[in-house]
């Protein structure tokens, strides 16, 4: 994969995690954004092939029951070729709005957490 290939992966798994975004409602501030949208589609890539991987052998992908054959469809229509890389964009949109499911939860927990130690310490402030 030369460094062409790689500017359009990326570029392509980061529009895949922006649109991630986008769904989720996920806010993080500043220019961060676009080094989350290009982390988190890069990892939903990964979790995307994976799921992508597991769903193929599951649902055995040329005989399909009437249930999975939306889903079968828009993997064999957004499927990307990049060099010798094959992509499929649903999976990988699948795989970042996981990701970004995650540092959703991540982000609640850690600001609940934060405002408990602000508050135990006003407390403890105003007592002595």
């Amino acid at each position: 994969m030369d460094l062409l290939q790689m500017l359009i992966l990326l570029t392509i798994t980061g529009i895949c995690g922006a649109t991630a975004i986008v769904v989720t409602g996920f806010s993080p501030r500043g220019v961060m954004i676009l080094l989350v949208s290009l982390i988190s589609g890069t990892i939903g890539a990964a979790v995307g092939a994976v799921l992508g991987g597991w769903f193929k052998a599951w649902a055995g992908i040329p005989v399909l029951g009437w249930l999975f054959i939306p889903l079968a469809l828009l993997y064999d229509v957004f499927l990307v070729k990049i060099g010798t890389l094959r992509l499929s964009i649903t999976f990988t949109l699948l795989g970042s709005v996981i990701v970004i499911g995650i540092l959703m939860g991540l982000q609640l927990i850690l600001v609940r957490t934060d405002r408990r130690v602000s508050k135990v310490k006003e407390s403890d402030g105003i007592s002595s």
